[in-house]
C-alpha cells in the first residue's frame, strides 16, 4: 500500500477527518428539516420493519428521516465518534456504532436496505472492492443498495480540500455492483453538489441510485 493511499484510510478509519467532517456541517445535519430529494427517493423502497444500514451515517439524520417516513428499523455507522455519540443522543432510537465500510460488523443477509450515504469517494481505493463485497454480504436477496455519491462523466481525482493529503475519488459506483447480473438498476435521480440543478462541471454532479439484488433470478435456466 502506497504511502498516500495509507494516508487516506488512516486519515479517515482512525475517526480524525470523520469528526472533522462533523464539526463543520453539524449545523446542517439536522433530522427536523425537510428531507431532501435523495431521502425520499429512499423512502419509496422501504417499508415498515425493513432493517436499513447506512454507512457513512455521520450523526444519523438522515437514518432518523427514513425512520420517521416509513417505520424502518435503522442502523448506522461512521468512523466519527463525536458524530456517532451526538446521534445517540439526538436520535435513542437508531442503532449507531463506530465504524467503516470496509469491515460491517452484522451477519450475512441481515438487511433488506444498504446505503452508502455519500462516502464512497473518500475510500481508500486499496478498500473499494472489500467495501464492495462486505455490502453484498450483509445485504439479503431481493434487498435494496442505495448510493449518493458524484456522478461524473469519467473516473478522476481532485485533492480533497478538507482534508490535507487525501483525494476525492469520482467514478460512477454503481457500476461496481452492476457488473454483476445479481443488481438491476431500478431508478436514478441527478443535481448537483451544490443544489437540485444541473452543474456545467462534471466533477461537482451527484446523483442518488437504488440497485435492486435479485440473486435468484441472476441466472435463469436455458433449457
Amino acid at each position: 500500500m502506497s504511502n498516500k493511499q495509507s494516508g487516506q484510510h488512516q486519515a479517515w478509519a482512525s475517526g480524525d477527518a470523520a469528526d472533522e467532517y462533523f464539526r463543520r456541517n453539524r449545523p446542517k445535519l439536522n433530522a427536523d428539516e425537510s428531507p431532501a430529494r435523495s431521502t425520499l427517493l429512499y423512502a419509496g423502497y422501504l417499508k415498515s420493519g425493513d432493517r436499513v444500514l447506512e454507512i457513512g451515517t455521520a450523526n444519523g439524520w438522515v437514518l432518523e428521516q427514513l425512520r420517521r417516513l416509513t417505520g424502518c428499523e435503522p442502523y448506522g455507522m461512521d468512523p466519527s465518534h463525536e458524530a456517532v455519540a451526538d446521534g445517540r443522543i439526538r436520535h435513542p432510537a437508531l442503532q449507531l456504532s463506530v465504524g467503516t465500510a470496509d469491515k460491517i460488523d452484522y451477519p450475512d443477509a441481515f438487511f433488506q436496505a444498504v446505503l452508502f450515504g455519500f462516502c464512497l469517494y473518500l475510500l481508500d481505493r486499496t478498500l473499494l472492492m472489500r467495501a464492495v463485497a462486505e455490502s453484498d454480504r450483509v445485504l439479503c436477496d431481493s434487498g435494496r443498495l442505495m448510493i449518493t455519491d458524484f456522478d461524473p462523466v469519467t473516473p478522476h481525482r481532485r485533492p480533497f480540500m478538507h482534508q490535507k493529503g487525501t483525494w476525492s475519488y469520482k467514478m460512477q459506483y454503481p457500476a461496481l455492483w452492476l457488473g454483476n447480473p445479481g443488481y438491476i438498476l431500478a431508478e436514478k435521480i441527478s443535481y448537483s453538489h451544490h443544489g437540485d440543478t444541473f452543474h456545467p462541471d462534471a466533477s461537482e454532479r451527484v446523483a442518488s441510485w437504488i440497485l435492486l439484488k435479485r440473486n435468484e433470478d441472476a441466472y435463469p435456466e436455458q433449457l
